[in-house]
């Protein structure tokens, strides 16, 4: 068994994306894995409960931290390095996305050095967390605001357009503002949305994790278009209505 280091820079809907990889290479080859993500990552604790991964380590951020991505590249992948002697990993892998146009889950897969005989993304561990007692017993799960500003689905799209198109006339729960995000793992929002009675969400991870746990989408917001939603839609079968466009 070897100690293999993954690096990983990327989203956390595409740390999602990356499950069904990660997961068929622990069962092919036995590895020990251990993952780097982004340190402002760390408090969703995102992965703590992922069955497939020994050991989480956390890194700079190669898009946001640099004067530039390919210097971020390299100041990153330094560090995994530096990791992989501190931890004793035989073997740094850093996952780069590089393939343009590919499905992130099979460019994930390919990186990594996997053929994938499961396309179902997964997410562990919401049956520990709990917003206390729940205020309503039907709801909407609103998750508007996404890591890109200009992706953000608006509040007042959905109170004064959406719902009073499709008469529904129901209170809204939502990680944008009923709660305090940053001190909170993001399983508490995965279980609020699991009781929701209609989910409406932005091109999110909230997105990625509502197909990973089976759960229909009644709404999603994919303002960056087709291109994108090609290759980061679920390649499971799902329930799902998503729009490119906020036309009234």
């Amino acid at each position: 068994m070897k100690k293999v280091l993954f690096v990983f820079w990327h989203g956390l809907g595409d740390n999602i994306l990356a499950t069904p990889a990660i997961k068929r290479y622990k069962e092919v080859t036995g590895n020990y894995i251990g993952w780097a993500m982004l340190k402002r990552f760390e408090k969703t604790e995102i992965f703590k409960h992922n069955p497939y991964i020994d050991q989480l380590h956390y890194t700079l951020d190669a898009w946001n931290d640099f004067s530039s991505y390919k210097r971020g590249q390299k100041a990153v992948i330094n560090e995994a390095i530096k990791i992989a002697k501190e931890f004793g990993y035989d073997e740094v892998i850093p996952i780069t996305h590089a393939a343009r146009g590919v499905h992130k889950i099979i460019r994930t897969a390919n990186e990594i050095g996997v053929e994938l005989t499961d396309m179902h993304t997964e997410f562990y561990g919401i049956d520990k967390y709990t917003y206390q007692e729940l205020p309503y017993k039907d709801f909407i799960f609103f998750h508007g605001k996404a890591g890109v500003e200009a992706k953000n689905l608006p509040l007042e799209y959905i109170t004064e357009y959406y719902m009073p198109k499709y008469n529904i006339d129901l209170p809204i729960m939502s990680p944008d503002f009923s709660w305090e995000v940053s001190e909170q793992p993001i399983h508490l929002a995965a279980s609020v949305m699991s009781k929701a009675k209609y989910i409406f969400v932005t091109d999110s991870v909230m997105y990625h994790i509502a197909h990973a746990l089976g759960l229909r989408v009644d709404l999603a917001y994919f303002m960056r278009g087709s291109e994108v939603y090609n290759v980061v839609h679920p390649l499971h079968k799902c329930d799902e209505k998503v729009v490119y466009s906020l036309d009234k």
